[in-house]
């Protein structure tokens, strides 16, 4: 049975192999880049193309007289030769805005030969005319070429049309009414199936260039917050009354980062942090930012839940788990590496973006000092946890009580060091991995206890 979706993601996904094979990874290559390429490839093939039509092995063209048909294919293969070498080179050289004035000159000087040797206004060339200025102005690098293309496309039409008027022995006229509708019909077909062509080229571009822009707003945004300010031009900071926040912190960093090279600590660093991307991913916490070695995330945000304590709490034990293998790989190389300490702390918190430049979505409030605070006086390799994200997590997860806790500029605090998992929730001895029984539980929190909504912070 013939599936629609299907064949439509096939041949989505292989028109996009097609346009990166011929313009350029859409990730290396600008839009602008990338539309040169396409236009220049297309119209150099065309050219090439319409050749053939004038090889009809006339006597007249065999013995290369300069015949119509002979101009017509001179013009057409000079100038599609022309243009594809122009697409090489903007291929091979990495750029375009050096080439757009020589495929302009070449695009308009073939329309107005052409347009000569079929009868002029009475064929059906100078349509070509129309799409030649858009795609004049569609690859022009800056303003200035924007006007030249406008100009040099009305000077174009302007010189084709006193040409017919005051020198009509200039055009070559059609030999009866058949061979001029022919012609008519055969330009018109084919600058509908250019235009058509053309279309699909931009829109494939555009939409290229979209969903990277997309994918980049997503990496600074989160997605509800992304579409708000899309749509408004600025995003309301928003109360939460039950979120998570989750802080690390590498233990003696300084003093570790005086035995790598700047850029191995920058290796380093980027290594864990697009770890603990994907970790926080994993467990449906929002990434918030990165502040020297120093990493922050928060669940509950920007969509609600009841489980974002359970969330960041699995999210830590699984980002010592691999702080604690990247340790052992690097004392199998006789080097020492820094260990973490993971602060976490549930409460109430303001989210949103603020100012007009380089947006980044932040979390405000007392419960994001404190989360804070319980990594400062946490210990390394150990999860610190406040007391009130121990009641929402204690029946899921082993806890040691640390009695109260001296924090800076917060006085004392009740403190718990998570151990891992429980027994009879873990798959493993050492309380890493949830069973299917955790799983159950986690999902039972899910339904039958819905997050308050969230509300819009007082100005």
């Amino acid at each position: 049975m013939f599936n629609r979706k299907k064949f439509a993601y096939i041949f989505l996904h292989y028109l996009s192999v097609f346009f990166k094979i011929i313009a350029g990874d859409p990730r290396f290559v600008s839009l602008e880049h990338r539309i040169f390429s396409s236009l220049a490839l297309v119209n150099g093939a065309a050219n090439l193309f319409g050749s053939l039509n004038y090889l009809g092995g006339s006597k007249e063209l065999l013995q290369m007289n300069l015949s119509q048909d002979a101009v017509l294919l001179s013009i057409h293969f000079v100038s599609g030769v022309f243009l594809l070498l122009l697409y090489t080179i903007s291929r091979i050289q990495k750029h375009y805005r050096v080439l757009f004035l020589p495929c302009i000159l070449t695009i308009f000087a073939f329309l107005l030969i052409n347009v000569l040797f079929n009868g002029g206004s009475e064929g059906g060339a100078h349509y070509f005319l129309i799409t030649a200025v858009l795609i004049a102005v569609i690859l022009s690098p800056n303003n200035s070429a924007i006007i030249f293309s406008f100009m040099i496309g009305l000077s174009t039409a302007a010189l084709m049309f006193w040409i017919e008027s005051e020198h009509p022995e200039f055009i070559q006229p059609f030999a009866d009414r058949k061979a001029r509708l022919a012609d008519v019909k055969g330009a018109f077909l084919f600058m509908q199936a250019l235009n058509g062509l053309l279309v699909l080229i931009l829109r494939r571009h555009f939409n290229e260039e979209r969903e990277k822009s997309e994918s980049l707003l997503l990496n600074i945004l989160p997605a509800p917050v992304a579409d708000e300010l899309k749509k408004s031009d600025r995003v309301r900071p928003v109360h939460y009354q039950y979120s998570t926040v989750l802080f690390t912190d590498f233990v003696e960093f300084t003093r570790f980062a005086e035995n790598y090279t700047p850029n191995e600590l920058i290796k380093e660093l980027d290594s864990c942090f697009r770890e603990f991307d994907q970790i926080i991913k994993r467990h449906g916490l929002e990434k918030i930012k990165t502040i020297g070695d120093s990493y922050m995330a928060a669940g509950g945000l920007p969509e609600t839940n009841r489980t974002n304590p359970i969330d960041a709490t699995l999210a830590a034990i699984k980002m010592i788990e691999y702080m604690e293998l990247c340790q052992m790989n690097h004392e199998k190389l006789g080097r020492e590496y820094w260990k973490i300490r993971i602060g976490i702390h549930t409460g109430q918190l303001v989210a949103g973006v603020i100012g007009e430049k380089k947006f980044a979505y932040d979390v405000w409030g007392d419960t994001v000092n404190t989360a804070s605070r319980m990594e400062s006086s946490g210990a390394a390799s150990k999860i610190n946890i406040s007391a009130e994200t121990y009641k929402d997590i204690e029946d899921m997860f082993l806890c040691t009580y640390r009695g109260k806790v001296q924090a800076k500029n917060k006085g004392m605090i009740t403190m718990y060091f998570v151990e891992g998992i429980r027994p009879e929730y873990s798959q493993d001895s050492l309380g890493k991995i949830p069973n299917d029984t955790f799983w159950q539980i986690y999902h039972k929190k899910t339904k039958s206890r819905n997050s308050s909504t969230p509300s819009v912070a007082e100005k």
